[in-house]
């Protein structure tokens, strides 16, 4: 019990730096047109475990990849308001690949999902 609330202070400066970064790089970065078929990384809450994490991706397109954290997944769709779609099964942040300098060249290579 005592452990928890030490840590609580810590936890809560993450969440609040996650949601500051998340909203400016939100606003300032333009996605790639999902509509045409383009990979979209979404990053889920880094306490959520990585099934959670996959199992809220696949529910908005076909999972290509997942990061080197569980909860960062390379996610492909051609359907309507995909992005929606993301933001709906939890996704706090959306990133394109290409602006990450190749970071996750091997899904976007994978063409055949």
């Amino acid at each position: 019990m005592f452990a928890a609330r030490r840590l609580l202070p810590i936890a809560l400066c993450l969440v609040i730096s996650m949601a500051g970064i998340a909203a400016s790089l939100g606003a300032s970065q333009k996605l790639p047109d999902a509509s045409q078929g383009n990979s979209i990384i979404a990053v889920f809450p880094p306490w959520w475990s990585a099934s959670r994490s996959l199992l809220a991706a696949s529910e908005a397109g076909a999972v290509l990849d997942s990061g080197a954290y569980s909860f960062v997944v390379v996610v492909k769709s051609q359907g309507p308001d995909f992005v929606g779609r993301l933001r709906a099964a939890g996704a706090v942040l959306l990133l394109d690949p290409l602006g990450l300098g190749g970071c996750f060249q091997k899904a976007l290579r994978n063409e055949n999902v």
